[in-house]
C-alpha cells in the first residue's frame, strides 16, 4: 500500500540536472513537443510538493542553499515570496493584492473625485475645439475606479500577506515569481540533488489511515500533537469573509486558524461534538465534517504520517495487560498515583462524558479501602447536591450493578491504553521515580496555549499592523517555532 502523497507525484527518482534537462528537451521537441511540456510540469510538481511538506529544520536549511545560489538583487524578497505561499499557505492572489494596496499607499496617488470628474466634463465641453465627454459617463468611470481602489485596499488589510510582503516588483507579481524560482532551483544540480534527498526521506514514511490518525491524535505526547496540528493549512478564505475593516490583525490571524483552533479542541482538549457545534458555531453535522476533511489532509501529509508511524511503531512494542493484573497493580500505588493513571485515559475512551467524572471518584474511592461497595453506593446517592458539589454532577440513583459496571469499564480502559499501562506498570516496577522515565503520553500536567497554532509574525519581530481606520493594533501572539 502506497502513501496517498505518492498518488500525487512519481516515484521519488533524481531529478535531471541541467545539462540532462537541455539535452532532452532537444531530442523531444522535435517529435513530440507535448511531451516535454508535461515532463516539464512533473518536475516543478514535485519541486513545489518537496517546498510544501518538507520540516522547518529541511527548510531552513534550504533557504539557505539557495540564497546563496540566487544572484538577484532582490533575492530575499524572492524567497519571501516562495515562504509565503508553501511554507506559510497563503495565496498568491493575496500576495499580489497587498503588495499593489502598500504600493498604492506609497505612492500617494490620489483618484479624481466622481463629482469633480463630472463638473470637469461639463466645462470642457463648453470650452471650443476641446474633447467633449459625456459627464455622466466621466463621473460612473471616476466612481468604478474609486470603489476598486478602496475595495483593493479593504482586501489587502483582511490577508495574512498584508503583514509581510512589500511594495516592490517580486511581491507585485507574486505568481510569475514562485515559477521563476521554482525554475532555477531544477536549473541548478546542487538545488536539485537536495531537493530529491528531501523528497526522498518524505516518500519514506508509512501511510497511515483516517481511523489511525485519529487514534494516534488523542493519545500521542502534546509537544508532537502540535507539531502535527501545525500542519493543518490555514484557512486563509476566513479572513475576508466577514465585515471588511472592521477586525483587527489578531482577529484575522485567529479566523485563519479555525481548523487548527478546532482539531486542538477536539484532540487535545477532548471536548464532544456538541460543545464544539457551540463553540465554533457550527452544526454538529459540519463539525464532524470538518475533523473528517482535517484527518484526510493530514493523512496526505508525509510528516504527519511520520509522526503517526513512528508512535505507533512504540505502541506496538509495549506488552498487554490483563484487567486483573491492572486492578492489582493499581492496589499497590498511592492515591495519587493511581488519579494520575486514571486521568491519563484519553476522553475519548469515554462514550458518556457526563459519567466520566462519576466513575473515576467511585473508583478511587472504593480502591482506598475503607469503604463497602453498598454503603458506597448509599454514600453517592445520600445528599449528592451537597456532598459532590465543586466535583461533578450526578442526576438519578447510583445502583450496586451501575458501580460494579463502572469499575469494570474503567479498569478494561487502562488495560487497553498502551501509555496507561505502559506507566503503570513502570510506577510498580519497584524502580525509584527518580529513576523512571519521563511522562510521554497525555498525563502532563500543563497544555501548551493555542496562540502557538497561530501563523508566524512578519519578518523583523513587528508586531504593529496599519488598518484602515489609520489605528496601530499590538498583537500579543507569539512566533511559532517548530522543534527538530
Amino acid at each position: 500500500m502506497k502513501p496517498r502523497f505518492e498518488v500525487l507525484l512519481p516515484p521519488a527518482e533524481p531529478l535531471p540536472s541541467c545539462g540532462a534537462q537541455a539535452e532532452g528537451a532537444g531530442r523531444e521537441a522535435a517529435g513530440n513537443p507535448g511531451a516535454v511540456s508535461a515532463e516539464r510540469i512533473q518536475m516543478r510538481e514535485r519541486v513545489r510538493f518537496v517546498l510544501r511538506e518538507m520540516s522547518d529544520p529541511q527548510w531552513d536549511e534550504f533557504k539557505a542553499s539557495l540564497l546563496r545560489h540566487l544572484v538577484q538583487p532582490a533575492k530575499a524578497q524572492e524567497v519571501g515570496v516562495l515562504e509565503m505561499v508553501f511554507r506559510i499557505g497563503e495565496s498568491v492572489t493575496n500576495i499580489e493584492t497587498a503588495a499593489l494596496a502598500l504600493a498604492d499607499k506609497a505612492s500617494g496617488r490620489k483618484l479624481i473625485q466622481p463629482e469633480v470628474a463630472r463638473k470637469n466634463a461639463q466645462v470642457r465641453g463648453q470650452v471650443l475645439g476641446a474633447v467633449r465627454m459625456d459627464p455622466e459617463a466621466a463621473y460612473q468611470a471616476a466612481k468604478k475606479a474609486v470603489e476598486q481602489a478602496t475595495d483593493t485596499a479593504n482586501r489587502a488589510e483582511n490577508t495574512l500577506a498584508y503583514g509581510h510582503v512589500e511594495p516592490s516588483a517580486p511581491y507585485k507579481h507574486a505568481r510569475n515569481t514562485v515559477f521563476r524560482v521554482v525554475d532555477f532551483i531544477l536549473e541548478g544540480q546542487e538545488l536539485t540533488s537536495e531537493i530529491t534527498g528531501i523528497e526522498r526521506d518524505l516518500l519514506r514514511s508509512r501511510p497511515v489511515s483516517q481511523g489511525q490518525m485519529r487514534w494516534v491524535l488523542h493519545r500521542m505526547p502534546i509537544a508532537d500533537r502540535m507539531e502535527v496540528m501545525r500542519l493543518i493549512p490555514l484557512n486563509i478564505i476566513l479572513m475576508c469573509c466577514q465585515e471588511r475593516g472592521s477586525a483587527t490583525r489578531q482577529e484575522l490571524r485567529f479566523r485563519a486558524t479555525r481548523d487548527r483552533r478546532l482539531a486542538y479542541d477536539c484532540f487535545l482538549k477532548g471536548r464532544t461534538d456538541q460543545e464544539l457545534a457551540a463553540a465554533f458555531g457550527l452544526s454538529a453535522n459540519a463539525v464532524k465534517n470538518e475533523l473528517g476533511a482535517i484527518l484526510r489532509t493530514l493523512c496526505d501529509k508525509p510528516l504527519a504520517c511520520k509522526f503517526a508511524s513512528q508512535y505507533l511503531e512504540r505502541m506496538a512494542k509495549i506488552e498487554p495487560m490483563t484487567v486483573g493484573e491492572v486492578r492489582r497493580r493499581l492496589k499497590q500505588l498511592s492515591p495519587e498515583l493511581r488519579a494520575k493513571v486514571l486521568n491519563g485515559i484519553p476522553n475519548c475512551a469515554w462514550k458518556s462524558r457526563g459519567a466520566c467524572h462519576l466513575h473515576k471518584h467511585l473508583f478511587l474511592d472504593y480502591l482506598s479501602g475503607e469503604w463497602v461497595l453498598g454503603a458506597l453506593v448509599d454514600y453517592y446517592n445520600l445528599q449528592k447536591a451537597d456532598r459532590m458539589a465543586g466535583r461533578f454532577t450526578f442526576e438519578g440513583n447510583l445502583t450496586l450493578r451501575g458501580a460494579n459496571g463502572a469499575m469494570a469499564g474503567v479498569l478494561q480502559k487502562v488495560s487497553r491504553e498502551p501509555e496507561v499501562r505502559h506507566q503503570l506498570r513502570l510506577w510498580t516496577s519497584g524502580q525509584p521515580l527518580a529513576q523512571q522515565p519521563p511522562v510521554e503520553a497525555g498525563m502532563e500536567a500543563e497544555e501548551p496555549r493555542v496562540d502557538e497554532l497561530m501563523p508566524p509574525e512578519p519578518k523583523g519581530g513587528s508586531s504593529f499592523f496599519q488598518l484602515a481606520d489609520h489605528s496601530v493594533v499590538d498583537v500579543l501572539v507569539p512566533t511559532c517555532h517548530s522543534r527538530p
